[in-house]
């Protein structure tokens, strides 16, 4: 459920893209 959120967050916002970054190898 987190990548599905940081997917449609880091759409929505540029910051949350860096954001997602450090949490999708997390993820993975």
């Amino acid at each position: 459920m987190a990548t599905q959120t940081i997917d449609d967050t880091s759409r929505t916002g540029p910051l949350q893209t860096t954001v997602g970054n450090y949490l999708k190898p997390l993820n993975t």
